[in-house]
């Protein structure tokens, strides 16, 4: 029978089922996010730097959205605050590398900002614009909201009021926040209880027993801890140390090099070298610039479990 013969009250009863089937599979998917975000599962969490950007730009919506399209598990998003307080996403200090317009981002306002166009990709001189625009952290926010979960690193001291916009929108579970600050420093701050919280852990800068730098978080109750290594042996004692407690151990093979030269150059080459090595000792969260290839590794490599906890098919079995 064709929709308009349809008598009013079929048509208000199919439009609210529909709602209500929509409002489920939402309300499923957060709770998915959440549980992924409390602590390991047995998956490789894939972490996307600066949001899935080699088809978009960097720090964008489109970024975002192309991360939920691949099935990336989280995206992390940089933030910095205009001239008149608003907090927007920017890595850098200045507009240049990434929009077509130029000066520091706190000497501009964010009806400035907004007049800008995000270039291509990763950005730089020469590199062409968009129509893509600069997001308000809240936009970004609002945007992954329930779809996939997110990493906001505070490029200034800007965390206490990220979280308080992490904590108006309700996602407070589905939100990140990480430091290298000592525990000792962190006493007092509101961003601490009001997201899903990372301690960073520098080999570079460690001072101290590894132990006793994990065993000072403690109170904060951690979900993730990032061990930042130069050498193997660093992430063994950090894996070892971390063996038992209820986190993700969280490693990066960003080409900045944060992991002894296991990075994502080498990773595209000789992925059992960087990914599957971390895979193998322990790491079970994974930053990259390449979320694409490191998901069909992941896929190719070993049978995972599928979001809603059943057994999935691998690429090699399908």
């Amino acid at each position: 029978m064709p929709a308009f013969m349809f008598p009013p009250a079929m048509l208000l009863l199919s439009g609210s089922l529909a709602l209500q089937t929509v409002t489920a599979h939402d309300a499923d998917r957060s709770a998915e996010l959440e549980r992924r975000l409390a602590g390991p599962d047995g998956e490789i969490l894939v972490v996307a730097h600066r949001g899935c950007w080699l088809d978009t730009a960097e720090n964008s919506l489109a970024a975002i959205d192309a991360c939920v399209a691949m099935g990336v598990d989280m995206v992390e998003i940089d933030t910095r605050r205009t001239r008149d307080g608003v907090l927007v996403l920017m890595h850098d200090a200045t507009v240049d590398r990434t929009t077509d317009g130029s000066g520091k981002l706190a000497d501009l306002s964010l009806a400035e900002i907004r007049r800008l166009r995000l270039r291509s990709a990763a950005g730089g001189k020469g590199v062409g614009t968009t129509a893509w625009r600069v997001p308000t952290l809240a936009e970004a926010l609002a945007h992954a909201k329930g779809r996939i979960l997110v990493n906001v690193d505070a490029k200034e001291d800007v965390r206490d009021i990220a979280a308080t916009e992490v904590q108006a929108l309700g996602m407070a579970r589905q939100v990140l926040f990480k430091t290298e600050a000592p525990a000792a420093t962190l006493a007092g701050k509101q961003w601490v209880s009001r997201a899903a919280f990372e301690p960073i852990i520098n080999q570079r800068k460690l001072k101290g027993e590894m132990h006793e730098a994990i065993a000072s978080y403690d109170v904060f109750k951690p979900v993730a801890y990032e061990i930042v290594f130069n050498d193997i042996a660093f992430l063994d004692e950090a894996v070892a140390t971390l063996r038992g407690k209820p986190v993700r151990i969280w490693a990066n093979t960003l080409d900045y090099d944060f992991s002894g030269g296991h990075v994502d150059r080498i990773a595209l080459i000789d992925p059992d070298a960087v990914w599957g090595m971390m895979r193998d000792r322990g790491v079970d969260a994974i930053q990259t610039d390449q979320p694409r290839a490191l998901l069909a590794y992941l896929d190719r490599t070993a049978p995972a479990l599928s979001r809603d906890g059943s057994t999935a098919l691998t690429g090699q079995e399908q």
